[in-house]
C-alpha cells in the first residue's frame, strides 16, 4: 500500500490523532498538555500545538507532526505510524508509483499523486450558504466547510489536475489558503474539473 504522508497530514488534524491514541490532555492557552504514556512522565510533559500541527515531549525531547506523535506514543516506525492513522481514519491510499528495489514501497510520497475527497466537509454549513451555494450544489462540486484539518474554519474548494484531486484551496476571513504541496506554478496550472 502506498501511503501519502502529505495526504494524511492534510486530512487528519493532530488533535484527532491524539484522540485516536486515547491521550488525556488539558487545554492551556493555545496548547494541549498532558502525560506522555510512552515515557510515563509528568502531567505536563506532552505538549500539542494544534495551530502548528505539532507536538513535543519534554521527557523524551522529541517532537514533530501527527505521524511522529503516533510513532512516539505507540513506539512504531514512521511508516507503520502513518499506516495506523490511515487505517483508523479509513483513508484510501493515493495511487502512484510505489515499488522500489526489493519490492518495497517508497516512504516519501511524490507530490500531487491524487488525494481522496475529504469526507468530513459540511456542504450545508452557513459559511457555504453565505457564498450563495445551495447544499446540493456544493456537495456535487465537492465544496464544503472544513471543521478540522489544515483548512479548518474555511470553505474549501477542490483542485484538480489531469483528472486527479491534488488538494484544496481554502477561503476564510483572511483570504485564500493554498495547500503546501502545490507550488505557485502548480497552482496556476491546476483547474477545477468534475470529479473523476
Amino acid at each position: 500500500m502506498f501511503l501519502d504522508f502529505q495526504q494524511i497530514k492534510q486530512e487528519v488534524a493532530i488533535e484527532d490523532s491524539a484522540t485516536m491514541l486515547g491521550l488525556v490532555l488539558k487545554r492551556h492557552g493555545e496548547q494541549l498538555r498532558g502525560k506522555c504514556p510512552a515515557c510515563e512522565s509528568s502531567e505536563r510533559a506532552l505538549v500539542i500545538t494544534p495551530s502548528k500541527g505539532a507536538f513535543y515531549c519534554h521527557e523524551a525531547k522529541k517532537g514533530g507532526d501527527l505521524i511522529a506523535l503516533v510513532s512516539h506514543i505507540k513506539n512504531l516506525g514512521m511508516r507503520e505510524a502513518a499506516g495506523a492513522i490511515a487505517h483508523h481514519f479509513k483513508l484510501v491510499p493515493a495511487s502512484g508509483p510505489a515499488a522500489s528495489k526489493g519490492g518495497k514501497e517508497k516512504e516519501t510520497p511524490a507530490p500531487c499523486q491524487g488525494f481522496q475527497p475529504l469526507g468530513y466537509l459540511q456542504h450545508a454549513h452557513e459559511a457555504v450558504q453565505a457564498l450563495g451555494l445551495a447544499a446540493e450544489a456544493a456537495q456535487s462540486l465537492g465544496i464544503g466547510y472544513a471543521p478540522k484539518g489544515l483548512m479548518r474554519g474555511r470553505v474549501v474548494f477542490p483542485l484538480y489536475r489531469d483528472g486527479l484531486l491534488v488538494g484544496y484551496v481554502g477561503y476564510g476571513d483572511d483570504g485564500l489558503k493554498l495547500p503546501k504541496n502545490l507550488t505557485a506554478d502548480a497552482a496556476t496550472e491546476t483547474v477545477a474539473a468534475d470529479k473523476p
